[in-house]
């Protein structure tokens, strides 16, 4: 028996090639757009894990208790009477806000470099929110470690000295524009 060829037996072939390419093709883009989103999405739950960190910070520093006029009084009271006598309450509230802030530093492993950081705070009372986010201290303070060249961004990343995360200005009074504004950075241990 003579087996002979259809002509044009290389058409299906180059067809099924041709086939296989396209759906190898076609699974490398929906890797790479997977690949995009994933990463994309990472950055966004690292910047609101950062932002609840930071709001976790501006809580625990209202909330801290300090003695003023032989009372244990909040942060928060403290920087009321502040307002209402400047005078009288700067010294305390400036010397109590350094203690809490030292004491809020913290070290970890940082993932991007694989190092032991610290964590350092720095507080402004600011007399409003301006668009551009630039302050008006009335006060600030910062911790120890503190590095005002290395304020941390949103995306866990690296600003300039000025560089601060909208979402960090607190609203502290609610008769007249009084807010409390966070900033962090780290240094190598």
């Amino acid at each position: 028996m003579i087996i002979k060829q259809k002509k044009g037996a290389i058409a299906p072939i180059l067809l099924d090639f041709l086939s296989y390419m396209v759906f190898i093709f076609i699974i490398m883009i929906f890797y790479l757009l997977f690949t995009l989103l994933t990463q994309s999405m990472d950055n966004k739950i690292e910047g609101l894990q950062m932002q609840a960190k930071s709001n976790l910070v501006i809580i625990n520093y209202l909330k801290t208790p300090v003695n003023a006029d032989a009372k244990e009084i909040t942060i928060a009271e403290l920087i009321r009477l502040w307002r209402i006598e400047p005078d009288k309450y700067a010294a305390i509230l400036e010397t109590s806000s350094v203690e809490i802030l030292n004491k809020m530093e913290y070290e970890y492993k940082n993932p991007n470099a694989d190092n032991v950081v610290v964590r350092g705070f720095y507080i402004v009372i600011n007399s409003e929110k301006k668009e551009d986010n630039s302050l008006d201290h009335l006060l600030s303070f910062e911790s120890k470690s503190f590095q005002s060249g290395f304020t941390l961004n949103k995306y866990g990343g690296y600003g300039g000295p000025g560089m601060i995360q909208a979402d960090q200005f607190v609203p502290i009074s609610e008769n007249e524009h009084l807010y409390l504004v966070l900033m962090e950075s780290q240094k190598a241990k």
